[in-house]
């Protein structure tokens, strides 16, 4: 359920799936291999961000775009439930919040659209020049608001740094387009990207770069065609030609999870 929800809902929707059984990582992502459950944008993990409270699998925990937990509960039963409060939290993003002034909950709707160098720059213009009588407490509600959308810019940098740190370049690279793009306008947020982008695109990370390239493209024909010794082989080839490399390490493990079951 969760997976066709993913499918559905695309950027929309971020699903992290949690692995609670005793098999072993490779184990795990054989059997994910085999059902073909990799590849998307799901994320898969071993480590429970934190506990349901519930005695029962699947458990689902769900949660709005500013992180409050809406439901617990089992995902097959409550599927339709979910699918609600999925579609009611993306429309609500669409609209301004009815407890904050006009002015500042348009520039939070502009900011959910991607326009957020927009957004940010007609709040400040609100605190720059403030009205004579400030009847709606407009001015502290949009300093509030500034302060709120750069620390989620902010954010969105950390997470770009750390995707460099963990090897992933293609996504570091896609973030940074997609806020490249929402913060053109805004000089001090643009230098900032311009350095990021320094950073991703570094001569001293070619060989990464490059490493990362090919386990992913070797990655997805895992993914289409499921486990196959000749794949395990072309993954242990890049293990040797890109020794000591974050892609190597991966591409080991890669190899053990694409060999055929004897």
């Amino acid at each position: 359920m969760s997976l066709k929800l993913q499918e559905e809902y695309g950027n929309d929707l971020n699903v992290l799936l949690v692995e609670g059984s005793r098999d072993t990582d490779i184990q795990v992502q054989q059997f994910m291999v085999k059902h073909k459950w990799m590849g998307g944008r799901s994320l898969w993990t071993r480590e429970r961000p934190f506990e349901t409270g519930l005695k029962f699998i699947p458990a689902a925990v769900l949660l709005d775009s500013s992180g409050k937990v809406l439901l617990i509960g089992h995902p097959i039963d409550l599927h339709s439930q979910i699918k609600d409060m999925i579609d009611d939290d993306l429309a609500a993003k669409k609209k301004a919040p009815k407890d904050l002034p006009d002015a500042v909950g348009k520039a939070l709707v502009e900011f959910n659209k991607g326009g957020q160098a927009k957004a940010i720059a007609s709040l400040q213009a609100i605190v720059d020049k403030p009205p004579l009588k400030d009847t709606e407490g407009v001015v502290p509600a949009a300093q509030k608001a500034i302060d709120e959308l750069r620390a989620k810019v902010e954010g969105e940098f950390a997470r770009v740094q750390s995707l460099i740190d963990g090897g992933w370049y293609a996504a570091a690279n896609d973030l940074l387009t997609q806020l490249g793009k929402s913060l053109k306008g805004n000089d001090a947020l643009m230098k900032k990207h311009a350095e990021a982008l320094a950073k991703l695109n570094a001569a001293d990370l070619k060989t990464e770069r490059d490493a990362a390239e090919a386990v992913a493209r070797l990655e997805k024909k895992l993914w289409d065609k499921g486990p196959d010794n000749a794949t395990a082989k072309a993954f242990e080839s890049l293990v040797e030609k890109y020794p000591g490399t974050k892609a190597a390490a991966r591409a080991q493990e890669l190899a053990d999870v694409a060999r055929e079951a004897k």
